[in-house]
């Protein structure tokens, strides 16, 4: 049967069969010398290959058992800055992959090729595609791997085979909807795909939702304020290629299951190409992967990997990309060509400057080129106030490099916008984030810089201004063009589309939870959700949400007190208090409470700014702006203000988390509330928020852009009638018997030392305090009890919820349920198989808010003993 009846058979390529036909033979030499190396006298048929061939032709079509693949990844995490004066910092998700698998598809009479070690009947238990969540496991993941279970094995799987059922798991619910997309991408047959935290998404036929074609498990998630996208892909004739971690993966079913196609180098990705086989070896393809430190190519699957360092080794690589074979790598002192086994500069527009960015479409080459912009307060000054052209230029070659013809769009007057962003510095990447993007498809091109878009339907001879109203002016998307007409847009919510070149946007967000929910309530059994700065519930479980009515402001934390909702918000830095309306279901703040004093940041950050800016003027520059009079630049020192500027933006962020990240507290009608530091209580009738006197003594956090950093700011309060407990940064347990009027310091009673408090919380007339060493109980403050396990050992629970009196804890991502007779901890859910910000507990159903992949959800009545 040739590769060419097999292809029309299966519906794919012939190069497809050839290609997946390469790769099981090689891998069936390296068994065969495996199987002849361990077991000495046996000898295989040297028609190995052709005798399964014929075996799997003869196999009737299954019922798919095996589960889905776990694919990339996962960065959404919730919006968590505030707006200072010039300033407004935004969130993108530093995103993780988990390894995927191929499974078994098809119920049709339809032939895979599965690129597998063994092929084997097994009685393990078989996952559930869709299936989120799994049996305890010893280990942690770290997001990047899974190591398959022998289920994974039973590729062809026998009809009469019995399927065990599975253990309750998690279960994800529909939303909420929405979250941070990394990456967009379409293909030439047309799918459009969405790279989120919680794995990928390809768009239904209808173009009405999206479907998760692979998602992730990961534990390790750190989202940070850097400017990170998702893994490099590539589409190559039917196939996808994706990058990620130490191996380049492949589908060729639209991105249903992914296999390994070889191992790469481990190392900070910046893109990859795929040309043609280099003329003299065997493949039909050779791969480019470029990384920030070089470029890398291999020409026999991932066999072996040749580093291109001829011409390029003090380069910082910026962007890779191919015309037809010929590769081209952008980096921070010019553009390279590679000829053979060398780089070549090339000058573009006749000199060599820094490659922003670098695209491609059929036999065009688009590079954009200039200084890169450190932030953009720095970059919109240069603009407006100095005589410097536009740091970016954009040029279009269609002779691969050798001839350049400058494209640039005309620029209007730009106008400074009301918020600037600021990235926090990346310890792991020294290097600033490319603002810039280019998005090149057929004679379809795109430019994103920063809230200056435009779009080109003839390669950049003429260009349209892209209006993108539901983002702010310094926000730099990712979008895909489809066609001329249509295309997608991240946003702070979710994906937006346009199908008349963006006159109109509407939300598309049906299918996609890629929510990061940073708090739970249940409350008089609806669930309420924070993502972001906004506030929805669901009435049955989780499976529809709408928002919450009412005006608030930036939600960021939120508690139920004797069966009423309370959240903490923020409005231009001032904490403030809302409460759920019984009657209307309404959001509305707390009657009677006053304004919350903060420092006056704006004012502050006005005068830090104005000062630092004025001692990198030169005495020229300064009475060219007295005379309104653009600067020469060369008068105005940009290195040594950004710096400066970045400097006053961190200190004032910290101090501003302090005050808007605090924690509080309800008990009947009092209400506690931390800022910067410190302990205040108010009670109705009275005219201002009273200091109680509590002080951390501590150093104030610095916020690096990790939601560990946000979780670790401030107070742990619980609050029972008049008795408060404070755990406090500096590793101090606080109790007051009087609303906080006196202070008694109970640390040294505890049973041990303690650096960090999780959670603090009461159930009945017991606090439960949970710390870096274990969980402790207590009546009084004063005697305290150790919470241990049936194996004797501490948890150290990061959270704490209880339902009545029963106090259920969450540690190593199992929820864990104290036993009121033993008083030791009990597993009662498998491991959650994503990273946990927030957990509630309503009767037997236990809810877990997670980083981008929503809510889910774990019924006790149905779980089975967990060992």
């Amino acid at each position: 049967m040739t590769c060419e009846d097999i292809g029309k058979f299966l519906g794919v390529s012939p190069n497809t069969v050839r290609s997946r036909l390469h790769r099981a033979r090689n891998r069936l030499k390296k068994e065969e010398a495996m199987i002849q190396e361990n077991l000495g006298s046996f000898q295989l048929p040297t028609q190995m290959t052709e005798n399964i061939m014929k075996g799997i032709s003869r196999l009737n079509p299954a019922t798919p058992s095996g589960s889905k693949p776990l694919v990339p990844l996962a960065v959404s995490a919730a919006s968590a800055i505030l707006v200072l004066l010039l300033i407004g910092a935004g969130a993108q998700n530093l995103i993780r992959f988990q390894k995927p698998y191929s499974i078994t598809a098809t119920s049709k009479p339809t032939i895979e090729i599965v690129d597998t070690q063994l092929v084997l009947q097994s009685p393990i238990e078989p996952a559930v595609r869709n299936q989120v969540g799994r049996s305890d496991i010893t280990g942690k993941s770290n997001g990047l791997r899974q190591e398959p279970d022998s289920s994974l094995f039973a590729a062809a799987q026998i009809d009469d085979v019995e399927i065990p059922k599975s253990k309750q798991q998690w279960v994800q619910t529909k939303g909420p909807e929405g979250g941070i997309v990394a990456t967009l991408f379409t293909t030439t047959r047309g799918d459009v795909y969405a790279g989120a935290l919680s794995g990928l998404y390809r768009l239904s036929d209808d173009g009405q939702a999206w479907k998760l074609v692979n998602p992730i498990k990961d534990h390790s998630y750190t989202a940070q304020y850097a400017g990170k996208t998702w893994w490099p892909v590539t589409e190559r004739q039917d196939a996808l290629y994706l990058a990620a971690g130490t191996e380049i993966l492949t589908s060729t079913d639209r991105g249903e299951t992914w296999d390994v196609f070889c191992e790469c180098i481990k190392g900070q990705l910046v893109g990859m190409v795929i040309t043609d086989g280099i003329p003299g070896t065997q493949d039909d393809l050779t791969i480019y992967l470029a990384y920030t430190n070089g470029v890398f190519r291999t020409d026999n699957e991932g066999k072996s990997w040749t580093p291109l360092t001829d011409g390029i080794t003090d380069r910082k690589i910026h962007a890779i990309a191919a015309v037809e074979n010929t590769v081209f790598a952008g980096t921070d002192k010019g553009l390279y060509r590679l000829k053979s086994e060398e780089w070549e500069q090339l000058q573009v527009g006749g000199k060599v400057e820094n490659i922003r960015a670098l695209a491609s479409a059929e036999h065009r080459l688009y590079v954009a080129v200039g200084k890169e912009a450190k932030n953009q307060l720095t970059s919109q000054f240069l603009s407006m106030m100095t005589t410097r052209k536009t740091p970016k230029s954009l040029y279009r070659s269609t002779d691969l490099g050798d001839s350049w013809e400058s494209i640039d769009p005309e620029r209007g007057p730009m106008k400074m916008s009301g918020t600037t962003s600021f990235l926090f510095p990346d310890k792991n990447n020294s290097e600033s984030p490319n603002t810039v993007k280019i998005v090149a498809h057929q004679d379809n091109l795109l430019v994103i810089d920063q809230g200056d878009n435009n779009y080109s339907n003839d390669s950049g001879n003429n260009w349209k201004s892209l209006p993108i109203s539901f983002l702010d002016r310094d926000s730099s998307p990712v979008i895909a063009m489809l066609n001329e007409n249509t295309f997608y847009s991240s946003g702070k919510d979710g994906i937006y589309r346009t199908t008349d070149a963006g006159k109109t946007w509407s939300q598309l967000n049906t299918g996609l939870v890629n929510t990061s929910v940073m708090n739970l309530v249940v409350a008089n059994g609806t669930l309420y959700a924070n993502i972001g700065p906004k506030l929805v519930t669901s009435s049955d479980g989780g499976e529809s949400w709408s928002p919450v009515l009412g005006r608030t402001e930036g939600i960021n934390g939120m508690l139920e007190s004797n069966g009423v909702l309370y959240a903490k918000g923020t409005k231009k830095l001032v904490p403030q208090l809302f409460r759920l309306s019984a009657e209307n279901k309404r959001v509305t703040p707390v009657p009677e409470m006053p304004i919350f004093k903060v420092p006056d940041f704006n004012k502050s950050m006005e005068e830090e700014i104005g000062n630092a800016l004025l001692a990198t003027l030169q005495e020229e520059a300064k009475t060219d702006l007295a005379a309104e009079k653009k600067i020469d630049p060369e008068h105005f020192d940009a290195e040594t203000f950004n710096e400066t500027y970045n400097k006053i933006v961190q200190k004032n962020l910290n101090r501003s988390f302090q005050v808007s990240f605090g924690s509080f507290a309800v008990s009947d009608a009092t209400y506690y509330m931390e800022s910067e530091q410190k302990m205040f209580r108010w009670k109705p009738g009275t005219s201002e928020w009273y200091d109680t006197g509590l002080v951390d003594e501590a150093e104030p956090g610095h916020v690096n852009g990790k939601f560990d950093d946000l979780d670790s700011i401030g107070f742990k309060i619980a609050v029972w009638g008049d008795v408060v407990y404070v755990g406090k940064r500096d590793g101090h347990l606080m109790l007051s018997h009087d609303e906080g009027d006196i202070w008694n310091d109970v640390t040294t009673n505890l049973p041990f030392s303690v650096e960090r408090f999780n959670a603090i919380t009461f159930a009945g007339q017991n606090v439960y305090v949970a710390t870096d060493k274990g969980v402790v109980r207590s009546k009084n403050g004063i005697k305290w009890h150790t919470l241990i396990d049936s194996e004797g050992t501490p948890l150290a629970m990061s959270r704490l919820a209880v339902d009545d009196t029963t106090v259920y804890g969450e540690f190593n991502h199992k929820i864990y349920q104290l036993n009121k007779d033993s008083g030791k901890w009990k597993q009662v859910t498998p491991e959650i198989p994503h990273f946990i910000f927030s957990f509630d507990v309503d009767g037997d159903t236990l809810y877990v808010g997670t980083a981008g992949r929503g809510v889910l959800r774990f019924s006790l009545n149905d779980r089975n003993h967990i060992e």
